[in-house]
């Protein structure tokens, strides 16, 4: 959800941190019952974050749309996109705008190939 993404960035830059690195790990088996027939997201981004004054240098890319087909990707990019934003402050609406537009977002919210409903 990018709202989701966009409140977790404003409350970090408002924290001062910034983002050294993310790590995409796996975090649901893929024949898992509670994910079984289900498109779902099967990583997690695991963030390290340094305060804004102490941390060393870092360069993060300007993102550009994010893949919601793969979870790997998906996490990967998400993480990367936090690290620019942090470093490039923005203020809530461009950042929750910013998001929406990564993550093309369709009109019930949901990014464009993860959903809650069973693939056929």
């Amino acid at each position: 959800d990018h709202k989701a993404w966009a409140e977790l960035t404003v409350a970090l830059q408002q924290a001062g941190f910034r983002l050294m690195n993310a790590y995409v790990v796996f975090s649901e088996h893929p024949i898992s019952v509670h994910i079984r027939n289900v498109r779902s997201i099967q990583h997690d981004c695991v963030l390290v974050l340094a305060s804004k004054h102490d941390a060393g240098p870092r360069s993060w890319a300007e993102p550009s749309a994010i893949d919601t087909e793969d979870s790997e990707v998906f996490c990967r990019r998400c993480g990367e996109a936090l690290g620019w934003f942090l470093d490039n402050e923005r203020t809530l609406s461009e950042i929750r705008s910013y998001w929406g537009r990564l993550l093309g977002t369709t009109l019930n919210g949901c990014p464009h190939g993860l959903s809650l409903r069973p693939s056929s």
